[in-house]
Parts: C-alpha cells; structure tokens; sequence
C-alpha cells in the first residue's frame, strides 16, 4: 500500500514535469497555426480555444483539475477527446509489445537453458560476447540496419508500416488468411528488432543465476537421487533463477516502452509510440500528456506486479507475518 500511494506521487510528478518541459520547447502550437491564408484575428480565436492565451500556470490548474475528473482534453492534431485517439492506436502497440515480449523472454530462457550447463566453454564465451553486443545496440540503430539488410540488400521482408496496400478494405482486397500472413510478415522485423536486446539481458540474467544455481547443495542432492538432468534445469536450477527474470521485467519495462516508441518510429508502426512521437514534435499538449499519462501508469503498475510476482515466488522477501 505504501508503494501504491508513492507511485501516485511519481505519476504526478513525472506528468508535471512533463507538462512544463514540453510548453518549454522551442516553438509551439501557434507556430503550426501560421498561415498566410488565416486572418491574426482568426488565428487569435483558434489559440484561445485551444486555452493556449492563458499562462502556464493558469493552464496547468485547468489541466490538473480536468485529469482529477478523468478528462485528457482534445486533441489538437485530431479534434478528437484524447481517449479516443489513444484507443485508436493502443491495439498496434499491444501486439507489437506483446510479441517482442514473448520473443525476447522466450529466445532469453530457451538459450541459459541451454548454455548454462556449459560454463566457461567456448560456446559460453561466445554467445556471452555477442549476448553483450546486441544488448548494447541502440534500438533506432538496430531497426535501420535490420531493414538495410532483410528489405532493401536482401528483400526478405517488408520496411515498414502494419501492413501492404493491399490489405482488407482497400480496393483489391485479399482474404483473411492472406492479411494474417502479410500482418505477420510485417510484424516480424520491428518484434526481432525490439525483442533482441531483451532476450540478450534475459539470457546474461539467468545464465548467471542459473550458473550459481547448478553449484549449490540442492542441486548435487537433486542429481544424486537420479532425477534427469533436463528437469533439474528447467524445475529446479530454473525456478530458483526466476525471481531475478522477474526482477527484470519491472526493472527493465520503461526501456523496453521507450525502445517501443523509437522502433515504431523507424518502422512507422501506427501505435501509441509514433503518436506520442507525432505528438511531441507538433507540440499537441493535451495528446502528450495523456501518452505520458498512460506509460506512466503502465511502468508503474509492472513494477508493483513485477514486487508482488517477486515475493509470492522468493519467501525471502516476506516479512515475518506474511510467513507465518
């Protein structure tokens, strides 16, 4: 309960900040409104109705007390409620993230658990090296090199976008098992590009836990009892590694949203990363902040879930009453 009622006051600080660093960035709003075509007085009205001629301060109370209320306002870019441009976008983030999740975990454990039990060993040191390597790249460097290479000097998948032109809906058309296979294959970079440098810390993480693990008592009585050595890697030397897994995950989820929001730029995944991009550069304040609102809340609430997972699976980390 303590934690929960912290990170109440970590989002309003995060989206405080927020709300001033974005108002204090070289231009603004009023700028994208120029046109030679538009009247000042005409220009003047559309600011005062966006609330952009009061001060900072005045705004940040109207801001705070529509928030308290639930209400993220309207989209300057859209002309749309905030909400609804936000659930517009959110399902292309779900399964973009969803997908790089499952693939930089899965790729993670499958290779400790198959490179633990050889420690020191030239595969080891080689996979550790190249481990590192690709957890050290930057996202938006990895995404244009990945696309360098699989679309453009080997044409293997598409660059870009959610799906071909020719997709449900458009003229041509194609069925449904078509679109499935041609989402997929849209899918597949951008999921490789995000997942990659998860599944190498994953994989350094419960290596070295599971490395540790193979050394202790347990282990040596759960070998001599005759019990294969393929389950005393995934039951036991895996499960006492995977609060650290766990761990993880919290930890590592605001990189993994911000390495989501590069990849989706690179890639031009429509999710709520190349909004929230879109949002910062034509200063859409209202959009901006709900983006940041819903992030905040999404990396706060993994970690609570990540503390909680944590201690029901390490009784270590429960206090006496809980044990008893």
């Amino acid at each position: 309960m303590r934690r929960a009622a912290s990170s109440v006051l970590v989002i309003w600080l995060v989206l405080s900040v927020t709300f001033f660093l974005i108002r204090a960035a070289p231009g603004g709003p009023s700028a994208l409104l120029e046109d030679e075509h538009v009247a000042p007085g005409d220009q003047r009205d559309v600011i005062a109705s966006l609330g952009l001629d009061h001060g900072w301060a005045t705004q940040y109370v109207h801001w705070l007390t529509a928030a308290l209320r639930g209400r993220m306002g309207t989209s300057f870019t859209y002309g749309k409620p905030v909400e609804r441009v936000l659930a517009s976008h959110l399902p292309a983030s779900l399964l973009l993230g969803s997908s790089a999740l499952l693939f930089g975990f899965g790729l993670g454990i499958l290779l400790a658990l198959s490179i633990a039990p050889y420690a020191a060993s030239v595969l080891d040191r080689v996979t550790g090296f190249v481990s590192l390597v690709v957890y050290s790249l930057p996202h938006f460097w990895l995404g244009m090199m990945a696309i360098l290479l699989l679309s453009y000097a080997f044409p293997l998948l598409p660059a870009g976008h959610m799906h071909s032109a020719a997709s449900p809906g458009s003229a041509d058309g194609i069925n449904a098992l078509a679109s499935t296979l041609d989402r997929l294959r849209h899918l597949a970079l951008p999921t490789v590009v995000l997942g990659a440098p998860l599944a190498a810390a994953v994989f350094r993480l419960l290596r070295s836990s599971m490395i540790e693990a193979l050394s202790s008592d347990y282990i040596r009585t759960a070998r001599s009892k005759g019990i294969p050595r393929q389950r005393v890697l995934t039951i036991h030397a895996c499960y006492s590694a995977l609060p650290s897994v766990i761990q993880l995950l919290g930890l590592s989820l605001p990189v993994f949203l911000s390495g989501l929001l590069v990849t989706e730029v690179v890639f031009s995944w429509p999710g709520l990363g190349r909004l929230t991009h879109t949002a910062m550069l034509s200063r859409d304040y209202p959009l901006a902040l709900g983006a940041t609102t819903f992030t905040s809340v999404l990396v706060v609430l993994g970690s609570l879930v990540a503390d909680v997972l944590h201690a029901s699976i390490d009784p270590r980390l429960r206090t006496p009453f809980d044990a008893e």
